[in-house]
């Protein structure tokens, strides 16, 4: 019996009970770490929920806190939802066809990280984010992480893409609802013997009613904090009957996701963790049961870490923006 396991580890979050909080002067951060009206060199004592408000803007909400309120996580307003911003790019090669070689196109095989790149750390989003800078003309080929560099450095914030085990505490924030190991068994349909076992990490559809009040809510955060410019997408589109297609978060719906960047496939949200045998990027696929029978948010280590639009031998370039797409969702530390 073969097994099939996304993630090991359930973590535990610090803070599961979904509150929007309260900033008071004192909660304020103003650059230097004092907050508003505290005395110079205090520490700013935060509560889960309060705005995270940096030389006087607010640029995000804190999610996590340790028993004295001065250390924790944030997590940013400001996210990346369309389908450009790939987490890896680099010229790949081709190999012919695993199946019909001689009558079916070759295969544009993407290049993997340099091995002193690899981000492996399934904890430690900020290292990962470190290591990857190790990949020669890293600006160029890591996307993703430079948009958060760039970010963080108009921003004055460390931000960084969180690595799985820091997404999922994120995700289970926002959802008021903590990840489950989920095992879905195949069995041969002659015998009823149990031939394979999948075995996942997600969110259970039965707390459906308290994960859709909490991503309302969380809806509402961005739109107070951001005039309504920056959005999450927990559910891109609903697909009716009659084929129609009702856009729920997604807002840049384009007729070909090949050629076009969308947000369509901003339910998928980036980690910065890849397991380094299969060059798989884990995610969290938020879409809910359109998209998996299972359930709801579902740990996921289906994505290329790595993906080619270019021939490196010829320079032929490939357009295919779906083919990695996903969103960012930078966190902080304090």
């Amino acid at each position: 019996m073969r097994k099939l396991s996304f993630l090991s580890s359930v973590l535990s979050v610090s803070a599961l009970l979904f509150a929007l909080g309260s900033c008071t002067e004192g909660n304020i951060d103003n650059g230097d770490n004092t907050g508003g009206d505290q005395t110079p060199g205090e520490p700013v004592v935060y509560k889960v929920g309060d705005p995270y408000v940096v030389n006087g803007n607010t640029v995000g909400i804190v999610y996590e806190v340790d028993e004295t309120g001065t250390h924790g996580k944030a997590y940013s307003l400001t996210v990346y939802n369309l389908s450009d911003k790939y987490f890896c790019k680099k010229p790949g090669y081709y190999t012919p066809s695993p199946v019909l070689p001689d009558i079916l196109p070759p295969i544009l095989n993407a290049s993997k990280f340099e091995d002193a790149a690899v981000p492996t750390s399934l904890e430690d989003g900020q290292a990962n984010c470190q290591k990857m800078k190790n990949e020669p003309d890293w600006t160029n080929k890591l996307i993703a992480l430079k948009w958060v560099e760039d970010l963080a450095a108009s921003q004055g914030v460390a931000w960084y893409i969180p690595a799985i085990d820091e997404l999922k505490d994120l995700v289970e924030y926002m959802s008021n609802a903590k990840f489950e190991v989920f095992k879905e068994e195949i069995k041969d349909n002659e015998t009823g013997e149990v031939i394979m076992t999948n075995e996942y990490e997600w969110i259970n559809s039965e707390n459906s009613a308290d994960v859709e009040a909490a991503w309302d809510a969380v809806r509402d955060i961005y739109k107070t904090y951001t005039d309504d410019k920056q959005y999450l997408v927990f559910h891109s589109i609903n697909v009716e009957d009659d084929g129609s297609v009702t856009p729920v978060d997604a807002r840049t719906i384009v007729e070909d996701n090949f050629s076009e960047p969308s947000d369509l496939y901003a339910y998928r949200w980036y980690s910065s963790s890849v397991d380094q045998e299969s060059n798989k990027l884990y995610t969290v696929d938020m879409q809910g049961q359109s998209l998996y029978e299972l359930g709801y948010p579902v740990v996921s280590l289906l994505l290329d870490a790595t993906m080619s639009d270019v021939d490196k031998e010829t320079g032929a370039s490939v357009d295919n923006f779906d083919i990695q797409a996903g969103s960012i969702h930078p966190i902080c530390k304090f």
